[in-house]
């Protein structure tokens, strides 16, 4: 028994691990997929949409009196990809046109996702050579930020012994227990009956369904999703906004993620302090943010990654809201 033990907790965690990615991703996918984004910046993106579809869902949940389960943010989440289907397909063909003119007008390479600017040479002037690029700017600076957060932690498993945790762990409890997500359930978790009041509860939202799927405890999956945000969704959502919004090219998109975990303050300062996960959670947003606040100022360079005026009127409400639920 001892002997299997260590192969029981890697199972553990895997499971706590796939159902948090289904969390993540699942319930957005369809309206990232409806949109067209480019390859990038839809990965980015689907993290937003799905916690705004999440949210949503618990409060009409809690209006209705359906009992809290993943299975509602799935179908409002279909029913968005529905709804942006049309509009997105009818605008693919101008997209493409567009994007054509962009790169024969600024005498760039006509491979899809080229920048204006120096063109690459070599292996990165390929799209491998490109997806390479990103992959070894999350590894390097992703797998540098989990060196040092597993370090700080103690363990995957561990629980955080600072000041907020035990309101947030217990608050997905609370949720759980409930069958309730509504940010005023969270709110009032900790009021009498009757004084209940709003409290940003997005992050008690996602853990709660990554628990119910994955089966396994609260401080796991609140790890494992804290982990993912801050080793996978950081980096690649700066190197979403340096390839978007600057003219670099690939070694710069590689040197925006591996320099994700440069600075202390963020994300490893709000992983141990505090510990301050719905801020946290909202600012690991925070570049696509930028990103949609530089199209709409109109400083994102002319690229086949620029975002067009659908893309950007349904980006820039989405991650807003997902960012001030969070």
């Amino acid at each position: 028994q001892e002997a299997g033990a260590p192969r029981v907790d890697i199972l553990r965690i895997l499971a706590t691990l796939v159902a948090a990615l289904l969390v993540l991703g699942a319930p957005g996918l369809p309206a990232v997929l409806a949109l067209r984004l480019r390859p990038l910046t839809a990965i980015v993106a689907t993290v937003p949409f799905s916690l705004l579809i999440i949210a949503v869902t618990a409060e009409a949940g809690h209006l209705l009196g359906v009992p809290w389960t993943l299975a509602s943010p799935l179908l409002l989440g279909l029913l968005a990809g529905a709804a942006l289907w049309l509009p997105g397909r009818r605008r693919s063909s101008a997209e493409a046109s567009a994007g054509a003119a962009v790169a024969a007008s600024d005498h760039a390479p006509t491979a899809p996702g080229d920048e204006p600017g120096l063109p690459a040479t070599g292996i990165l002037s390929t799209p491998r050579g490109r997806a390479g690029a990103l992959l070894a700017g999350l590894l390097l600076g992703g797998g540098t930020l989990l060196v040092q957060a597993l370090t700080m932690m103690g363990g995957i498993r561990a629980v955080n012994q600072t000041y907020d945790n035990v309101f947030h762990l217990n608050a997905v409890r609370h949720v759980l227990r409930l069958e309730d997500a509504s940010a005023w359930v969270v709110g009032g978790m900790t009021a009498l009956p009757g004084n209940e009041s709003y409290y940003p509860s997005a992050w008690h939202q996602l853990v709660s369904l990554v628990v119910q799927v994955s089966g396994q405890e609260i401080p796991l999956a609140s790890n494992v999703v804290m982990l993912l945000l801050a080793v996978v969704l950081w980096p690649l959502a700066l190197m979403a906004l340096m390839r978007t919004c600057t003219t670099a090219g690939p070694v710069g998109w590689m040197v925006a993620g591996t320099l994700a975990g440069v600075t202390g303050a963020f994300p490893l300062a709000l992983m141990y302090w505090g510990i301050v996960l719905p801020y946290f959670l909202c600012m690991t947003m925070m570049p696509l943010v930028v990103i949609a606040v530089c199209h709409l100022a109109g400083l994102a360079p002319r690229s086949a990654q620029r975002l067009t005026g659908l893309q950007l009127a349904v980006l820039l409400p989405v991650v807003c809201a997902a960012v001030t639920l969070a």
